[in-house]
């Protein structure tokens, strides 16, 4: 749950929408219900999903609305200029004592018959390079806040990448969290997005993290 809307912005060019855990990005072959079927009753236009979320996270999701922002988007993401900062709450103290980025890189990749990543510290074949920047923010008695950016991302590359480094994201038991959190969400929040527009003027935008959570309530708190 949220105590944001749905749609947090649109225009003539994009919608940023805020998508509960819990709930798929887009409409799946089973006919599920979606964040993008939902919008559609909303917003009569078509609409293209740039920044899919997993169904256990919560947070920021960009539709583009017109085909010069669909093209521009694209393009600026696949030169690393669009920045995607989630918050995420891992089992385990973090090591480091806050304030500075570290960077992790890796390789990756989508294994479809289990629908998991995998994550490899040097390069083999199918295995693509995959950065993450991580900083402690919060040290809690058994689990660390971390702030991450990611400039492009992969499938589950968050999730794996902090697993391959010994910190699941709490509740996310695929990739090796101690047990599940009772709503099967998992503790990762796209929190604020980062790009130009058409204009190229810089724009920002920000998803509050859920309410209803104890966890989520104290990190809230943390982070005032």
């Amino acid at each position: 749950m949220s105590k944001q809307a749905p749609i947090i912005l649109q225009n003539d060019d994009f919608l940023i929408a805020y998508k509960r855990a819990g709930l798929l990005s887009q409409a799946s072959d089973q006919g599920e219900e979606s964040l993008e079927s939902q919008l559609k009753k909303a917003v009569k236009k078509r609409m293209h999903l740039q920044s899919r979320l997993d169904r256990p996270v919560s947070g920021l999701v960009l539709f583009s609305k017109s085909t010069d922002f669909n093209k521009h988007y694209q393009k600026k993401q696949a030169n690393g200029k669009v920045e995607k900062e989630y918050i995420a709450v891992v089992e385990g103290q973090f090591g480091g004592a806050g304030g500075d980025y570290v960077q992790y890189n890796h390789y990756h990749v989508h294994d479809k018959k289990f629908r998991k990543a995998r994550i490899a510290d040097e390069q083999t074949a199918n295995f693509r390079p995959v950065s993450l920047r991580c900083k402690k923010i919060v040290a809690l008695d058994n689990y660390t806040v971390l702030s991450l950016i990611l400039h492009t991302g992969r499938f589950h590359q968050i999730r794996a990448q902090l697993a391959h480094i010994g910190y699941p994201v709490k509740g996310d038991v695929k990739y090796g969290a101690r047990r599940s959190n009772k709503d099967r969400s998992i503790h990762l929040h796209s929190h604020k997005l980062r790009f130009r527009n058409l204009q190229g003027d810089k724009r920002e935008y920000t998803a509050d993290l859920p309410v209803g959570d104890s966890l989520w309530e104290v990190v809230d708190q943390k982070l005032k």
